[in-house]
């Protein structure tokens, strides 16, 4: 009888210690997992600066074969200063679009007015991408019906006239909050 509690003692001590050993590896691969899904939710330099930007959205448009244009939103910096954003596609030339000077014309609010603005811009890299911001100050315009934007050699409209043109439809110019 002594060898038959014997025997029952050690399985249930063998079966208890592969119990403690199968909970050791699920808690292993658990907490694997939970690192791999922290690492994949963090967000890139890049995906921040966009998730700040208003109306923001794909336009894949090209203005010539070195300025390619992914992405256009509008970045606010208080009630009457805002920048249009283009996010450049990775083949475009960012010397390129130094080279050039950057129109645009802007259909607002039903009204028969037409927004101007002409602009020196410059290349900024964040994160991994590439974008060309447009700064202006803008009072009571909180909706174009259409932006056309046009790139002429830098400080020569007359010389140049346009080398490219995109347009952009239904841009609406509010805060998220």
């Amino acid at each position: 009888m002594n060898n038959g509690i014997f025997i029952l003692l050690i399985a249930i001590t063998f079966v208890a210690c592969k119990s403690d050993k199968k909970n050791e590896n699920i808690n292993v691969i658990e907490s694997s997992i939970n690192t791999k899904d922290s690492l994949v939710l963090e967000k890139t330099e890049s995906e921040k600066f966009e998730n700040n930007l208003i109306d923001y959205r794909e336009i894949d448009k090209r203005f010539n074969e070195e300025l390619i244009v992914d992405k256009f939103g509008i970045q606010i910096a208080n009630d009457s200063t805002l920048a249009f954003i283009f996010r450049l596609n990775p083949s475009s030339i960012e010397s390129a679009a130094n080279n050039y000077s950057f129109a645009i014309k802007g259909f607002h609010n039903g009204n028969d007015k037409l927004f101007r603005g002409t602009y020196n811009p410059k290349v900024n890299n964040i994160g991994d991408a590439k974008y060309i911001q447009l700064w202006q100050e803008m009072i009571e315009i909180k909706y174009f019906d259409s932006l056309q934007v046009y790139i002429y050699e830098k400080n020569n409209w007359k010389g140049s006239g346009s080398l490219g043109e995109i347009m952009i439809k239904d841009i609406l110019i509010e805060d998220k909050k």
